[in-house]
């Protein structure tokens, strides 16, 4: 019997061992940014960037997803956060066949981000795990080391609900 269930659990116990573990665990935070995206047809842009603060320190949620907010500090990666939009994960539009990818390749959609904003952070951009260049984030006035910056990108509008075209 104990070699029935070497054999079966074996080969499960080895997976888990060679999955990545995270050294860190997300560490709490007083600050916040809630950054608002939108995705075009392939293209993510930043709509709204909102700066804001929890009572206490907390552990923001964490979530598996195709694209990550990375926050750095003095060149230094100190957080992320992964997310997908709506209608563009695989479970949302099927993950296989032409179908899926022509609606994923024609969708346009918006997400609302919590992004943890460390002591020290300088600098937000966004990712996308299937390339492309990363997209800054523009960092309020507050939440910059050195004050100054927009809160807002030029073309900012509401941000938080779907768009049509």
């Amino acid at each position: 019997m104990r070699l029935l269930a070497g054999l079966v659990f074996a080969p499960l116990l080895a997976g888990l061992a060679a999955l990545p573990v995270r050294a860190d665990p997300p560490a709490a935070t007083t600050a916040y940014l809630d950054v608002s995206l939108r995705y075009q047809r392939g293209r993510v842009s930043v709509e709204r960037v909102t700066r804001g603060a929890f009572p206490s320190p907390t552990v923001l949620k964490r979530y598996v997803g195709r694209f990550e907010a990375r926050v750095s500090a003095r060149g230094r990666q100190v957080d992320a956060v992964r997310f997908d939009f709506p209608l563009l994960g695989d479970a949302d539009a099927g993950n296989q066949g032409p179908l899926a990818e022509r609606v994923k390749a024609n969708v346009v959609t918006t997400a609302r981000v919590r992004v943890p904003l460390p002591d020290g952070a300088d600098q937000v951009a966004v990712l996308d795990s299937k390339g492309g260049p990363p997209i800054p984030v523009p960092l309020p006035a507050a939440a910059r080391p050195d004050g100054g910056g927009p809160t807002d990108p030029p073309d900012a509008g509401p941000g938080d609900a779907p768009r049509r075209p």
